[in-house]
């Protein structure tokens, strides 16, 4: 690896140094880890390029894997949500808009009474008429394009948030 005072790694320059050639982040976030796959792509996305915030490789790695376990709280259930979210998205296939939805049924049954027979022996009640009615309501604010915009940036990527918590771990440079 390059000497420190020439140039600062990155996450890039270490997996193409022919001496070193390691995958930080696959160190970092082995497949043993929760949504290890999602983590390894948002750090790439973010941080390729970007120099490490310590020349000592192992230790800036501890710090790194030290500020995961730190966070690993508060994003777990981030995690879950957003791909069960994606998932429900994926397989549909129309995105609702509505702002509020209402869906309610109502059966009302009239029933004649039971005969009595000779014996005294009274027959099953049977069923002379029955009403079902159902209300679906939708309500939509606003225009559509407002909508969507809302809509999207709602939509935050927990695995993008998570990625910028660990900023202060890398160099930025001048």
């Amino acid at each position: 690896m390059a000497a420190c005072c020439f140039c600062v790694p990155t996450p890039y320059s270490i997996l193409n140094d022919p001496d070193d050639g390691e995958d930080v982040f696959e160190t970092i976030f082995p497949n043993t880890d929760a949504y290890y796959t999602e983590k390894r792509l948002a750090m790439w996305n973010r941080y390729h390029d970007t120099g490490i915030g310590n020349c000592d490789k192992a230790y800036w790695e501890r710090c790194v894997k030290a500020r995961a376990a730190e966070i690993e709280g508060r994003y777990a259930i981030k995690f879950r949500v957003w791909q069960e979210y994606t998932a429900r998205l994926a397989a549909a296939t129309s995105v609702d808009l509505a702002d509020s939805s209402i869906k309610s049924e109502s059966v009302n049954s009239v029933y004649d009474p039971p005969e009595v027979n000779a014996s005294g022996a009274t027959a099953d009640k049977y069923l002379a008429d029955q009403n079902k009615t159902e209300f679906d309501q939708q309500t939509y604010g606003g225009l559509e394009s407002e909508t969507v915009r809302q809509y999207a940036d709602a939509v935050e990527n927990p695995f993008e948030t998570w990625a910028a918590e660990f900023d202060r771990l890398f160099y930025w440079g001048l």
